[in-house]
């Protein structure tokens, strides 16, 4: 018969780890107290004070970013049109010229809102629209009778439309260049759509096509030599003169920088009776 043992099982060394862990877990309580006594009073003060809840600022429309802005400004502003500026008198223009928002209030409500938006609206209106200026005509004259100088530097694309006849034209009137110096420098982009003179009058006395032409470039000149001076160097020239060499050289040497030939539908088909213009072309009125 074996006699059972007394040892523990695992001998002396297992007794002294056993003894040192028993040590180590007595002193835990006392560790813990040391660590969190210079916060003590401060939780202390979070348990039985709580800060109450951060009030929020409530968000408006102009907490939003300018980029947000902008978007929603194409929901209620209208944009991509051709506005003549004979057309849009300033006592008039909010009610009959403008285009109405999607529930049928004028966009122009926006304006009422604040300085500020109505900076911001007025600053994009003028920006996302065409601006289209009979320079032959009363062109210069309605720019001044019907839009302020703030607005006026807020035009970024014009179509400018120069043809015989018209006042302007007629009179052999200079531009305007304290006008111009108001707008073009902040223009991005412009069309000069230049209808030359392609026969002489056919009546008593009436100057020559040779003497047309003559006056056609004399006045055209100072006009684009005015604009090729004060356009930005970004800036996106456009020309439609429907082939006319003369017109067409005279470009180049007032626009050093280069221009693009185009054809503007808009405008060009009708001053030059190309397209549904055309003699003899049919077309819908619709």
């Amino acid at each position: 018969m074996v006699k059972q043992s007394g040892a523990k099982p695992g001998g002396r060394k297992t007794d002294v780890i056993a003894k040192d862990f028993g040590n180590r877990l007595k002193h835990i309580p006392q560790n813990l107290a040391a660590l969190t006594a210079p916060w003590k009073h401060t939780l202390t003060n979070l348990l039985h004070h709580p800060k109450p809840p951060t009030k929020t600022k409530p968000t408006t429309f102009l907490h939003l970013p300018l980029e947000i802005r902008l978007q929603i400004y194409t929901y209620i502003i209208p944009t991509a049109h051709i506005f003549g500026v004979r057309d849009l008198a300033q006592s008039s223009w909010p009610l009959k010229h403008f285009p109405l928002s999607a529930d049928g209030a004028p966009w122009t409500n926006v304006l009422l809102a604040s300085k500020q938006i109505s900076d911001e609206a007025l600053d994009f209106f003028y920006a996302e629209n065409i601006f289209k200026v009979r320079l032959s005509g009363e062109g210069e004259i309605s720019i001044k009778n019907n839009f302020d100088s703030r607005n006026r530097a807020r035009m970024r694309k014009l179509l400018m439309l120069a043809a015989p006849g018209g006042a302007a034209f007629i009179k052999g009137r200079e531009p305007d260049v304290r006008l111009w110096e108001e707008i073009l420098p902040g223009v991005r982009w412009v069309r000069i759509v230049a209808c030359q003179p392609t026969e002489g009058v056919d009546s008593f006395e009436a100057p020559s096509l040779e003497e047309e032409m003559e006056k056609w470039i004399k006045w055209l000149r100072g006009y684009l030599e005015c604009f090729g001076r004060l356009l930005g160097r970004d800036t996106v020239v456009q020309v439609d003169c429907n082939g006319m060499k003369e017109t067409e050289i005279l470009a180049w040497e007032c626009f050093p920088r280069g221009f693009q030939v185009v054809k503007c539908h808009s405008a060009g088909d009708f001053l030059f009776q190309r397209g549904k213009w055309a003699p003899g072309a049919a077309f819908s009125y619709i």
